[in-house]
């Protein structure tokens, strides 16, 4: 067994790079910071093989594309990031930054959201994150993000539920919204913690907690709630 003192708060995911490879692995955590750990080193070594610093809260979710290059990380700072992973810093030499206050169990306020977004744009070349996507709402909860599935849509778009009925959709090329799906019958504030976009068909569920289970279906050049 090996213990590693791998962060300074809680740590909310872990996930392995390919699942082809049991070497490489990502931890994220309330502290802000997602580390790269290499498994050949933890026995001689307590640090990471890399840090990647530029989330303003803890982090809620990873998925890597499984292509030994990019993944992504959710956040409580209301951030979707892209992320390479031939971009990272050293334990001694990741930016320091100060973290945003925030109670997790109540929605952030847009005038912080509209903070973060701005000094994560300034902060985009120090950090090294390929790309940034906003406009989910993510608070109460661990919600996921996912990429798009390699046989039908070539890993092009990421997605993510929210704690306000919805589902986003980014494209990875330009970082714009391209789908934002809302549950119907349901309140303002309910929250899907995850989804699940089938690899081939054009269906979607997704999860929340209000107990349900919501089927959506790609028809008209758009996804269509049809059941839950």
């Amino acid at each position: 067994t090996t213990r590693i003192d791998a962060h300074m708060d809680d740590v909310n995911y872990v996930s392995f790079i390919n699942r082809n490879s049991n070497t490489l692995f990502l931890s994220g955590s309330d502290d802000g910071l997602i580390k790269l750990w290499d498994m050949r080193l933890l026995g001689s070594s307590k640090k990471p093989a890399g840090v990647f610093a530029g989330h303003f809260s803890g982090i809620t979710s990873l998925e890597s594309r499984e292509d030994d290059v990019y993944f992504i990380s959710n956040s409580k700072d209301q951030t979707l990031k892209l992320w390479d992973l031939r971009m990272f810093h050293t334990q001694e030499s990741y930016p320091r930054f100060r973290m945003v206050p925030y109670d997790y169990y109540h929605q952030m306020d847009s005038d912080m959201v509209n903070s973060i977004r701005q000094s994560s744009i300034d902060l985009k070349d120090k950090c090294k994150f390929a790309r940034m996507m906003t406009g989910h709402v993510v608070y109460g909860t661990l919600i996921r993000c996912h990429f798009s599935p390699k046989e039908s849509t070539g890993q092009r778009f990421v997605y993510s539920g929210g704690a306000n009925s919805r589902i986003m959709v980014w494209d990875i090329l330009t970082g714009e919204n391209v789908g934002r799906l809302q549950k119907r019958f349901a309140h303002d504030d309910t929250i899907i913690r995850d989804c699940a976009w089938h690899p081939i068909s054009p269906v979607l569920f997704s999860g929340d907690l209000d107990s349900c289970i919501t089927r959506w279906i790609y028809n008209e050049n758009k996804l269509t709630e049809v059941s839950a």
